[in-house]
């Protein structure tokens, strides 16, 4: 699909198509991960590149409803992982190496609210799940690797 995203109902069997604006920018790299929010309504898709965005779709429209850039990246990198919080108000993200770093937005505003650096892993990280009864936990996970936090600490 290239730079499009294609959504396939399984029921009636027809394909849409989100026409990504890849191109723009020449220091983006393509997809890295991909999250539906927990009301279906909207859909996020990350980059990599010197400044990695997050890109939020609605899908009833199929229109770009944000652009959620990770200013606070010192080097090209890439997003591991992403999630909508259980309420779909915000979205948290978590970089690859060099940074390593759980980023939380608040998407509808396009404000990032908390970048909290995590130590230098000795491991990669490759994923990290929100608790669903509590937004403000979550689980990093990486091979040989498991760690809880609080989006507080």
């Amino acid at each position: 699909a290239g730079y499009n995203i294609v959504l396939y109902s399984m029921s009636d069997r027809k394909q849409r198509f989100i026409h990504t604006t890849h191109g723009t920018s020449e220091n983006l790299d393509g997809f890295t991960s991909i999250a539906v929010c927990p009301s279906r309504r909207f859909l996020a898709v990350a980059e990599k590149g010197e400044q990695p965005e997050v890109h939020v779709f609605d899908l009833k429209t199929l229109r770009k409803r944000k652009n959620l850039v990770f200013n606070d990246a010192s080097a090209r990198c890439q997003f591991n992982s992403l999630a909508f919080t259980h309420d779909n108000e915000n979205i948290v993200a978590l970089t690859g190496t060099p940074e390593w770093s759980l980023v939380v937005w608040r998407w509808a505003k396009g404000k990032q609210l908390i970048c909290k650096r995590l130590s230098d892993m000795e491991h990669p990280l490759s994923l990290f799940s929100l608790n669903p009864l509590d937004s403000e936990t979550n689980v990093v996970m990486g091979p040989q690797f498991l760690k809880f936090y609080r989006m507080g600490e």
